[in-house]
């Protein structure tokens, strides 16, 4: 039999070009449309501008001092950059993940440190409490976080554990009505500045039958300034 007519495991001739197989997803008649549309053109245009303006000329002071670039996020406030995938009815831009990895590979370009801060309190700070929160959560929450008011920082590494989340040991239980947390993070992005924590914990049940194959996590969105905090409801996953 001939090479052609080889079959592949899924079901591909052998020397199919990659992008023809018939199994891949397609969008607008292509493997993948990078195209941007409009509005993430000109966010990208936006972005880059800003970019060369106030965040390379002051990049290089801000590594070699180890300071915060505190005049730089505050005209990512103002520019509306701290709140892009935040829908609109919580003051953010609404924006796709598209347009906002595009403003973070801008950002990033010119001081990968301010890309790393903005990413984060875009992403994994904010998202959380998007996807999980009530409504009452994310109304007193996500309009503070896309106007940069506070910024986001992510708590989930700890000392023996880091994307590996089910090592973590911090541990999350209702005592007296309230929620008390114990534990200690590591590497925690944003940490010195932030005014909102996402903070992981483990839940009670951990300790139940079948744990090995079923656990339970729960982020805390907790306050810096009133030392307050609130619980974002529990995700369940699988551990097979």
């Amino acid at each position: 039999m001939g090479a052609a007519g080889i079959k592949g495991s899924r079901g591909h001739a052998a020397g199919e070009p990659f992008w023809a197989r018939s199994w891949l997803p397609r969008r607008r008649g292509a493997l993948v449309d990078f195209d941007l549309d409009e509005t993430t053109q000109a966010l990208e245009r936006m972005v880059r501008e800003f970019a060369d303006r106030s965040i390379r000329p002051r990049a290089a002071k801000h590594d070699k001092e180890a300071t915060f670039p505190t005049e730089v996020i505050d005209e990512m406030k103002a520019l509306g950059l701290l709140g892009l995938m935040i829908p609109e009815d919580y003051g953010g831009a609404g924006l796709s993940t598209l347009a906002y990895s595009v403003a973070i590979e801008e950002i990033s370009r010119a001081d990968a440190a301010v890309g790393v801060m903005a990413s984060v309190h875009n992403s994994v700070a904010t998202y959380p409490v998007l996807l999980f929160g009530s409504e009452a959560q994310k109304a007193r929450w996500l309009p503070e976080l896309a106007r940069g008011e506070r910024i986001g920082a992510f708590c989930l590494s700890e000392h023996a554990s880091g994307s590996d989340a089910q090592a973590m040991e911090t541990s999350a239980r209702r005592e007296g009505g309230l929620w008390v947390i114990r534990g200690t993070k590591m590497w925690v992005s944003n940490g010195e500045e932030a005014g909102v924590y996402i903070v992981f914990a483990r839940t009670p049940e951990f300790e139940e039958p079948g744990a090995s194959r079923r656990y339970s996590s729960r982020c805390a969105a907790i306050n810096s300034r009133e030392r307050t905090s609130t619980a974002v409801r529990s995700a369940t996953s699988s551990a097979e």
